[in-house]
């Protein structure tokens, strides 16, 4: 009875009994724990119930559903409602697209009042990226208007710029098609009206902005999309709109101007970056309408640029009381910086009409600790003199000549050399971009050598070259000196402290083991050593036996430690005879370390048999072949060890008729 009755069983038949139902209510349903799960694998009976138009009408208004009551787990429904309409259940779909008024209903949520409650937002924008995949683009007609309305609420915003951006290509086309028929560009630029506040300016600002990006993302990526969105944005009508808002006359026109510069400068930047890359279509590289559109309101916009509509007298700064810059002033800049980079001469011949570069000098100087300006200013001018001469020509001739920036360029070195000499004077701020600037100006001369004639009045002058020759010479020279002195010589160090270091550490293991050892270690007469028995002459010290005569001779380094056990003050021979047998009989815990130059090598008995050895070595065991010979050496009694010349040990027979059998084998500690 207990297995029959499962659990398991009961919630499987527990939902059945509930669609066997007649008054079954969605309440009841969205209780079930297995609703989702049944919904996703296509449960007959239940999608039946959930495809009724009375349950479909209930499920759109739960989505969207506010002030519900918390006691009743209402909080869950909205989520349920929607994943079941998510659930890709046709039936559900199709009676959507034949009872209207169901989604004409849905679509009043778009008439509530801003702003928009986020988590209705969110599920409402969830159903419909699903219903606009589904159904034809008939039912959707004045949708778009409203969501421009509501693009303030960042569900909204995001849920637009998906609809765009969608993977499967199909929807794309016909969802974007759709948009584009629907005045999706025109809704946005309209909310950039100076009317309206700055909250709207600003999404409306980041959504065009967002959408130039993805075009030319899908661009570069070869993703073949439709630019139907782009050609409306970069349109001779949008851009005339986008212009007339942002010089109007009006309170709001400021917050106009700043996020319409935005899309302006996004639009001019993709459009040069795309002219460097293969394959860009090349409705995405041309602005001419752009060019067409602002080359006739340059003088508007410096006019603004004299005279902000945003400031309203001195503020208190760090530096004492001040009209400030105004990002008003700002933004202008940085659009002019993106227009000299256009190359246009359409654009140069309206700068230099208006004497652009003459105003922006002026903020330049004027405004001693502002970065961004003089960043932006420096970037401008190196535009103008990098530029190609056939367009830039006359351009730079106005740098000179209207806008005296080499006069400018002087006096305030002057001031600057007058400002440092002050008691805690500090170096102006804009001098770093002024020599950035005299680097470009002096690059160009000499690269383009025409210009010398060209700007000979201004390039002569005393007090230019004097500047020249003088205080920026010093200044380049300063500015090539590295900080904090002369480079020190790293790797030549690093490698001197190591070398210290590993000799220091020899030294102080071989006192240490030295100092441990009995002192008839060495002094027994089974423990012989023998400084003066071998003849140093005879020795095959290591690399002398098969050099060639003319070679040098090496030298021993004064500084390797001497043998254990071998009195430093005796005359003795680099080679010494042990019997390690007897040795290590008579103290079988003790290890014979020998020193050489920066290396210590210790050597221990094994346990199991008194007449191996090991030598231990930090070498690899195909370096030790060479140097220590890292290796279990077998039925020896006695082992010559010869002090080499270069820092490293060599084993060798003393006497063929006693060690003729010494050979050398890999070490098996397990033997």
């Amino acid at each position: 009875m207990f297995w029959k009755f499962g659990y398991n069983n009961y919630g499987a038949s527990g939902l059945e009994q509930l669609l066997d139902k007649n008054d079954l209510t969605l309440e009841e349903l969205l209780n079930e724990d297995e609703l989702l799960q049944e919904a996703k694998s296509q449960n007959k009976k239940l999608i039946d119930y959930l495809s009724k138009p009375e349950v479909l009408k209930e499920l759109l208004s739960l989505t969207i559903a506010e002030n519900l009551d918390e006691n009743k787990q209402y909080n869950r429904y909205p989520y349920i409602a929607s994943e079941l309409i998510c659930c890709d259940i046709w039936p559900m779909y199709e009676n959507l697209v034949t009872e209207k008024y169901l989604l004409k209903e849905y679509w009043k949520y778009l008439d509530r009042k801003r702003p928009l409650n986020p988590l209705t937002a969110s599920y409402f924008c969830k159903v419909n990226g699903i219903l606009l995949q589904k159904m034809t683009k008939d039912e959707q007609d004045g949708l778009v208007g409203k969501i421009v309305t509501h693009m303030n609420t960042s569900a909204i915003a995001e849920f637009l710029l998906k609809l765009v951006d969608m993977e499967d290509s199909l929807y794309d086309f016909r969802i974007v098609s759709w948009l584009q028929q629907q005045g999706l560009i025109k809704h946005l630029f309209n909310m950039l009206d100076p009317k309206l506040d700055s909250e709207s300016h600003s999404m409306a600002s980041q959504t065009i902005v967002d959408l130039i990006a993805i075009t030319y993302i899908n661009a570069m990526n070869k993703v073949n999309r439709e630019c139907i969105l782009f050609q409306d944005i970069k349109s001779k009508e949008s851009m005339t709109k986008l212009v007339d808002f942002m010089t109007l006359e009006h309170d709001h026109s400021t917050s106009t101007l700043i996020f319409g510069i935005d899309i302006l400068i996004e639009l001019m930047r993709r459009s040069i970056l795309s002219r460097t890359m293969d394959g860009i279509p090349a409705e995405l590289t041309c602005v001419d309408e752009t060019i067409e559109v602002l080359s006739k309101r340059i003088s508007k916009f410096n006019e603004i640029f004299k005279n902000p509509k945003s400031l309203r007298g001195e503020i208190n700064t760090t530096v004492g009381k001040m009209i400030p810059l105004g990002a008003e002033r700002l933004k202008l800049c940085e659009l002019f910086a993106e227009l000299f980079r256009l190359q246009s001469r359409e654009i140069n011949l309206a700068m230099i009409e208006n004497k652009v570069l003459f105003s922006c000098l002026d903020l330049f100087f004027e405004f001693q600790w502002n970065n961004f300006l003089h960043s932006t200013v420096c970037d401008m001018l190196i535009n103008v003199f990098g530029g190609p001469p056939e367009s830039n020509k006359e351009l730079i001739l106005s740098v000179f000549r209207d806008a005296k920036i080499s006069q400018r360029i002087v006096y305030a070195q002057k001031l600057n050399d007058a400002t440092v000499a002050k008691p805690r004077g500090l170096r102006l701020g804009y001098m770093g971009q002024v020599t950035i600037i005299v680097d470009e100006i002096l690059k160009l001369l000499e690269e383009q050598p025409e210009y010398k004639d060209l700007l000979a009045e201004y390039i002569k002058d005393d007090d230019w070259q004097e500047f020249i020759n003088k205080a920026y010479h010093e200044t380049k020279q300063r500015d090539s000196q590295p900080l904090g002195g002369q480079k020190p010589d790293v790797e030549s160090n690093i490698l001197s402290d190591l070398g210290a270091e590993q000799e220091q550490l020899a030294r102080f293991l071989t006192q240490k083991i030295t100092n441990d050892l009995p002192d008839t270690f060495f002094f027994t007469d089974e423990i012989e050593v023998m400084p003066n028995e071998i003849n140093p002459n005879e020795i095959d010290f290591l690399g002398s036996g098969n050099e060639d005569e003319n070679s040098e001779e090496e030298t021993v380094d004064e500084t390797i430690a001497s043998p254990v056990g071998i009195d430093e003050s005796e005359d003795f021979s680099p080679t010494w005879t042990v019997d390690f047998e007897t040795a290590f009989k008579n103290t079988p815990q003790q290890d014979l370390t020998i020193s050489t130059d920066q290396t210590v090598f210790a050597i221990s008995p094994l346990e199991s048999n008194l007449n191996s050895l090991v030598i231990n070595s930090p070498m690899s065991p195909r370096d030790a072949e060479h140097h220590v010979k890292d290796r279990l050496m077998k039925d020896s009694h006695h082992v010559e060890l010869v002090r080499a010349v270069s820092p490293r040990v060599e084993l060798s027979k003393s006497d063929d008729d006693i060690i003729k059998n010494l050979h050398i084998d890999e070490v098996d500690l397990d033997k």
